[in-house]
């Protein structure tokens, strides 16, 4: 069994890293009248929250050059072994393909015919949807109008929604505590630094910032983290 920060009520979830190449845009949302919260998510580049009775729905976006990509550096078996983990947990799960697919051709040595059989295998295969988008534009279109259809905000359930790689060793799991805060190699230097997670659990502001990744606000963010007594928000349930 493992146990998940519940979300806040909100309409989209960002994940800290998708939020940093298209802040403009997450931040467009935002003005558009919907409740966003950016956080670092396990499987995800977006979560679409749900009322009960409705399923939510977590996306990954993909260029088309960032989805072969992937595959070259063997990330993409990984995100959709993820993305699956999160269906298992009640959510549906797409990939939002973002571009012109014909620049897959046009700057790439990959094999259309290649590629075409990979979508056939994410779509007929693991079941997971492809929803092609031509630009940002239209997906933020979609965005908009998926995350309304889904129930309005004060009405939408707490749902954790941290995804975890199955069998995970006992070292995995230790990098897995720490990555939700500060992120998969971070969270490696500092288990390699103090040896074990209770040590970095134990460790001051000034032995964490010795840590390469480390700085002054992460330590101190790390350190409140640890600290900080616990006092479920009113109205709110795990």
């Amino acid at each position: 069994m493992r146990e998940d920060i519940p979300i806040k009520l909100v309409d989209i979830l960002v994940d800290t890293r998708e939020y940093s190449k298209h802040q403009k845009e997450v931040e467009w949302l935002k003005r558009q009248g919907l409740t966003v919260e950016v956080k670092l998510i396990e499987g995800a580049d977006y979560v679409l929250n749900a009322v009960e009775g409705k399923r939510p729905l977590a996306i990954e976006c993909k260029t088309p050059t960032d989805f072969v990509g992937s595959l070259k550096e063997s990330r993409l078996i990984e995100q959709l072994d993820l993305l699956k983990q999160l269906e298992d947990d009640g959510m549906d799960v797409a990939i939002a393909l973002i571009g012109w697919l014909g620049i897959i051709e046009k700057v790439t040595k990959w094999n259309i015919t290649a590629v075409s059989r990979l979508m056939d295998a994410i779509v007929l295969t693991w079941k997971i949807p492809i929803i092609p988008f031509p630009n940002i534009k239209w997906f933020l279109a979609w965005i908009i109008a998926k995350a309304k259809s889904l129930g309005s905000q004060e009405e939408k359930a707490v749902r954790a929604l941290r995804a975890r790689r199955r069998e995970m060793s006992v070292e995995e799991e230790a990098i897995y505590m720490l990555e939700g805060i500060v992120g998969p190699k971070t969270a490696v230097s500092l288990l390699n630094h103090f040896g074990n997670v209770r040590n970095v659990v134990n460790a001051n502001e000034e032995e964490l910032m010795k840590v390469e990744g480390i700085g002054k606000k992460t330590a101190k963010r790390l350190v409140e983290v640890f600290s900080t007594e616990f006092r479920q928000n009113q109205g709110q349930t795990t």
